[in-house]
C-alpha cells in the first residue's frame, strides 16, 4: 500500500470548532490527522488584528508528506471558516516550497510577500536585538 493510500484508508480527522487564542475571545481552531492516536498532521487558523480576517497554517510529519494529507486539512478548514463567514488567509515561507504548493492547490494565490533577514557579520542593524558580537 503507497502513502497515499495508507493516508486515504487509515487516517482520523479530527475538526476542532474554536480555541481560545488569548484569555477571553474565541479565536482559534484547528483541524487535527492521527494515524492511531499518533498527531500526524495539523492545519490552524487563529484571528488577525482585523475582525473576521484569520492567518492559517500547516504542518505534517515528515514521514507522512507527499501524500496530499497537508492540502486535506487545509481544504477541511478553509470550509470550516468559510461557514463562519471568516474569510481565511495562508502563511508561508518564501522559503517553504512545500506549503506554498499546499496553499495553491487549495485555491489559495499569492497577494504579498514578506521577507526578513540580517547578516550575522557584526555588520547588522539587528546586533543589538540578538545580542550578537563581532569579532
Amino acid at each position: 500500500m503507497n502513502l497515499k493510500e495508507l493516508v486515504r484508508n487509515r487516517v482520523e480527522v479530527l475538526l476542532a470548532k474554536e480555541f481560545y487564542c488569548n484569555l477571553n475571545q474565541l479565536n482559534g481552531t484547528v483541524c487535527v490527522a492521527k494515524d492511531h492516536n499518533r498527531v500526524i498532521g495539523v492545519a490552524g487558523a487563529a484571528g488577525s488584528s482585523i475582525d473576521d480576517l484569520w492567518e492559517m497554517g500547516v504542518d505534517v510529519i515528515e514521514e507522512y508528506r507527499n501524500a496530499r494529507l497537508g492540502t486535506y486539512l487545509v481544504r477541511r478548514l478553509t470550509k470550516e471558516l468559510l461557514s463562519r463567514n471568516i474569510v481565511p488567509f495562508y502563511s508561508a515561507s518564501v522559503t517553504n516550497i512545500g506549503s506554498q504548493m499546499v496553499a495553491y492547490r487549495c485555491g489559495y494565490r499569492p497577494c504579498w510577500v514578506d521577507t526578513y533577514g540580517t547578516v550575522l557579520d557584526g555588520s547588522s542593524v539587528y546586533n543589538d536585538l540578538y545580542h550578537f558580537k563581532g569579532k
